[in-house]
């Protein structure tokens, strides 16, 4: 009997496995007690993060998990988001211990093809920058959004610039009606502050029949999880500059889904054919102490004037 080649045999097997390997290609990034994987062939988006043994990101999702960038208004795409930037693989382009780059496929509907820079400066910063390359022949305009889903186990909080409480246009004549009695009981008018706690069952933000909440902020949104504070800071704008129909930071709270979206909205950006639009967001990491937590709005403002310091 004619025996085939063991090393043919080896690569049968293999073949026959890549597709599960595709399947699972991370990337992991990791400095002290912080820890990043990022997904690259879903999105090449961040799919956990974790800070000592603590996961700071949701997903126990199949597409509606992990940390993700849209082009803002939805209005652009409608729903689902556009698959090339959002869902499908992207290619790696850059592997360090401390950093990962990933680039898309061209979204020919929108004229955008975006790179993700992911770097882990210390265990305790973490940066991400969004490059948006215009691929068209024409001009192209849009926001950045970035969307985190966390777990709906914690306390969201957001310092308050001014209050941004209209009625939100939507396409179609259509508006997000805003309920003041909503925004009150989560709005402290001393701090200029919102604070909540998103695993309260009878929680409703308050843009009502779709759980959101849109704020002109100070250029940040923090997470408290136990004793783990992961807090994004982003370049503080005019409200007046930001994407229209949205806040600088917008806030989701899934009826369906354990999990909460923390989202931040950059400068509305006109780009030209084939330049490309930057935008960055900063991830800090710390631990706090049940002392601390007493006085956490002021406790987090003290880490941002010392983060923005020395950056």
């Amino acid at each position: 009997m004619e025996r085939k080649p063991i090393n043919k045999i080896i690569a049968f097997f293999i073949f026959l496995m890549m597709p599960q390997v595709v399947l699972l290609a991370q990337e992991t990034i990791q400095s002290g007690s912080s820890k990043v994987v990022i997904d690259v062939n879903k999105g090449g988006r961040v799919h956990q993060l974790f800070f000592g043994d603590h996961p700071l990101i949701f997903d126990g999702h199949e597409e509606l998990a992990g940390s993700v960038w849209w082009p803002a208004p939805q209005t652009l795409w409608g729903w689902p988001p556009p698959k090339e930037l959002d869902i499908e693989a992207y290619h790696l382009k850059e592997k360090t211990p401390s950093k990962v780059v990933v680039e898309s496929k061209e979204c020919s509907a929108l004229g955008l093809q975006l790179t993700k820079e992911y770097q882990l400066i210390t265990e305790h910063h973490f940066q991400v920058k969004y490059h948006a390359k215009n691929v068209s022949d024409k001009s192209v305009e849009f926001g950045h959004w970035e969307v985190s889903r966390v777990p709906k186990e914690g306390r969201v909080i957001v310092k308050v610039e001014s209050r941004f409480d209209d009625n939100i246009p939507l396409a179609n004549d259509k508006y997000l009606y805003f309920d003041h009695s909503s925004f009150d009981k989560i709005y402290s008018k001393e701090m200029k502050a919102i604070d909540f706690y998103v695993k309260e069952s009878d929680l409703e933000l308050p843009y009502k029949n779709k759980n959101k909440l849109f704020v002109d902020s100070e250029g940040w949104v923090a997470y408290v999880k136990d004793t783990t504070v992961f807090i994004k800071i982003i370049k503080n704008e005019n409200i007046k500059k930001i994407t229209p129909s949205q806040g600088e930071v917008e806030i989701y709270v899934s009826p369906i889904l354990p999990m909460v979206e923390i989202e931040e909205h950059s400068a509305y950006q006109k780009v030209k054919p084939k330049e490309t639009s930057t935008w960055k967001v900063d991830w800090l990491m710390y631990q706090i102490s049940e002392e601390d937590k007493a006085n956490v709005l002021e406790w987090i403002e003290g880490k941002i004037k010392d983060f923005k310091a020395i950056n």
